[in-house]
């Protein structure tokens, strides 16, 4: 896993080495608007390769804006070596031009008239608590939030039943299966290669999280051991959006109408990571109408490998999948994999509205009836100052 302070030795080395400073110039641009960043390579086959930890630096031109992953200087690439943290490679086979900056900002301070409409502010608040979940949330330098022991409440047994041993993103693979020189390595491990926990980042109330979530810091070791902290880097909130968790009318019944209706009230638990370009948003959601039951094996825990910009396949899930292990009446660790297939369109710019997916682990045969059958209607809530207008 690279470590920011490496990352950053890279990009300095990069801005300052002699033939890269040349080449920027004979853009006609201004070296001291460029900002880098570091990429791992990946290993394809190569024996020199083995064993040595380097980068590519791709660097970018600002001069007008902060969306720097816009205005990517193309055709050149620099290579470091992390170990010897020299520049081990450099080319300039093309010139491409920068894109302008013009309309690149996507700060609020830079955005000119016309505006959309205001949204009109909304308030949702839970004043008696959470009921009937149970877990540990740890922070992870590599996979951001682990949930571990976590356990569901059954009012049948009048008993917490564990649900899951331990869950957590084992891997974020970025492929962007361009062929181009500068582009051809970009298949990114965002967790193995670059710490999604890492990349993680505080978090604002009523700006990340709604007003009524709870927040938590994350703590981890730097280079030299030291610790760190990113303060706010949990938000745990309950989340009502106006669902039906169930319903049903009875209209069969002569002279009588049967009606019942519980909203569905979930426990949310958020971090975001930025790795590069991207803004990871990662919720976990507990409904109270339950979860799984999954096994563990702390050796495979890392899809891609321990250490994932060394591994050449042989410790990664590829691998383990091919043991055929017995299943029948056995705990079984669910590998899900979740795919995003982006094609970029006019509305991405400059900035791509929030992409949304997920899954739902839902129990079968682990209560002996629906779960949430008695849970308690919620009671209303009188606002004051509060009027219908015609």
């Amino acid at each position: 896993m690279l470590t920011f302070e490496e990352q950053i030795t890279a990009e300095n080395l990069t801005v300052t080495y002699a033939p890269f400073v040349a080449s920027v110039s004979k853009r006609g641009l201004k070296i001291a608007k460029v900002a880098c960043g570091s990429f791992t390579v990946g290993w394809y086959g190569k024996k020199e390769r083995s064993g040595r930890r380097i980068v590519k630096v791709m660097c970018y031109y600002l001069d007008g804006t902060v969306n720097l992953c816009m205005r990517p200087i193309e055709g050149m690439m620099v290579t470091v070596d992390l170990e010897e943290m020299n520049v081990v490679d450099f080319f300039d086979r093309i010139i491409v031009p920068v894109p302008d900056g013009k309309r690149m900002d996507y700060r609020w301070s830079e955005q000119r008239a016309p505006f959309a409409p205001q949204v009109k502010g909304i308030t949702v608040v839970r004043p008696n608590g959470w009921a009937n979940w149970a877990f540990h949330l740890s922070f992870d330098m590599q996979v951001g939030p682990i949930i571990s022991s976590a356990q569901i409440y059954d009012i049948d047994k009048d008993e917490y039943r564990s649900a899951m041993y331990k869950g957590f993103i084992s891997e974020l693979l970025v492929p962007y299966m361009d062929l181009t020189k500068e582009w051809y390595y970009r298949t990114f491990f965002d967790a193995g290669e670059y710490g999604f926990g890492l990349c993680a980042v505080q978090l604002e109330q009523e700006r990340d999280c709604p007003a009524n979530a709870m927040f938590m810091d994350g703590y981890f070791s730097g280079l030299d051991g030291s610790p760190g902290i990113i303060k706010n880097v949990f938000c745990v909130f309950e989340r009502y959006v106006g669902d039906i968790m169930w319903r049903h009318t009875e209209g069969g019944i002569l002279e009588k109408v049967v009606r019942e209706v519980r909203p569905d009230v979930s426990l949310v638990v958020r971090l975001v990571s930025t790795v590069d370009n991207y803004d990871y948003i990662i919720d976990w959601e507990f409904k109270q109408a339950g979860s799984i039951k999954a096994t563990y094996n702390k050796s495979e825990q890392y899809v891609g490998g321990v250490y994932v910009d060394q591994s050449q396949g042989d410790d990664t899930l590829a691998q383990w999948s091919l043991r055929n292990r017995e299943i029948e009446n056995k705990d079984i660790v669910l590998w899900y994999t979740l795919g995003f297939h982006h094609v970029p369109c006019q509305e991405d710019f400059p900035i791509i509205p929030t992409l949304s997916s997920g899954f739902e682990l839902r129990p079968t045969n682990f209560f002996e009836q629906n779960p949430v059958l008695k849970v308690k209607p919620p009671k209303q809530v009188i606002w004051p100052n509060c009027s219908v207008v015609d």
